[in-house]
């Protein structure tokens, strides 16, 4: 996670505002509980682009692990209505 994390940090301070990568950043700081770092790199994944469904998996990973059930449901109803999984994202 650590090696990862330093690698995502490198891309980000070239191209700070790389969904992919921001995304990236996000899962491993889930794995890590870095839930700020995390949900503010899912924040301007979606400013970014608000249909993606891929930032909006992560971010309810994030509410799910804080206890927010109801609010992690709810965003998993959004990545839903959004489209198809990962829709959106520029990597698939």
């Amino acid at each position: 996670i650590a090696e990862g994390s330093q690698a995502a940090a490198r891309a980000l301070a070239i191209t700070p505002d790389a969904g992919p990568i921001l995304l990236v950043a996000a899962e491993l700081d889930l794995l890590a509980g870095r839930r700020d770092a995390g949900l503010a790199r899912v924040a301007r994944a979606l400013a970014i682009n608000p249909r993606n469904t891929r930032a909006l998996v992560i971010r309810a990973g994030f509410e799910r692990l804080a206890g927010h059930a109801d609010a992690a449901a709810a965003t998993l109803r959004d990545a839903l209505a959004a489209g198809p999984l990962l829709a959106g994202d520029p990597a698939i």
